[in-house]
């Protein structure tokens, strides 16, 4: 028997087993390819876990914390009572480092330049506060309540990324 022959009378089992190997080799590849995606999706997620819960997020609780005092303090002087948070101050002032840490890991200028900003405008306006300048305090203020928006919006990509 040549292979001519052997080939055409086998031909629906030379088919079918051809189909099989195919088939499995499909699944194969398609099965290497879903768990590769998965595994790069997980990877994906956990860098975003992570740039939310240790990046952004503690950016977003400290200058939330800042405004927050300064809101505080400047209504408790508008009312005739001190500010009374200076504990609070000291430790929040204590974190700025970390905090510029974490913005310069973003690599974004404009990020890091509202920040800076932020930053004098707090203290300018405790100085003010301290000067009993109750109109200047409030438009540095008005101007930290802006560079927060400014931050805000800079970080707001970082979390879809």
């Amino acid at each position: 028997m040549d292979w001519y022959t052997l080939i055409k009378d086998n031909f629906a089992a030379i088919g079918t087993l051809a189909g099989v190997i195919i088939g499995l080799l499909g699944a194969f590849v398609q099965a290497f390819m879903t768990k590769r995606l998965d595994l790069k999706q997980k990877e994906l997620d956990a860098q975003r876990t992570y740039r939310e819960k240790n990046l952004v997020s503690p950016i977003i609780t400290f200058v939330d914390g800042m405004l927050q005092m300064m809101d505080k303090a400047y209504w408790d002087m508008m009312d005739g009572n001190p500010p009374g948070i200076d504990k609070n101050l000291v430790k929040h002032r204590d974190k700025e480092g970390m905090i510029k840490a974490r913005i310069s890991a973003f690599s974004d200028e404009e990020l890091v330049e509202a920040f800076n900003t932020l930053s004098v405008k707090y203290g300018r306006f405790w100085g003010c506060l301290r000067q009993n300048e109750l109109s200047k305090a409030y438009d540095e203020k008005e101007e930290a309540h802006k560079q927060a928006g400014i931050i805000f919006d800079r970080i707001k990509p970082r979390l879809t990324k």
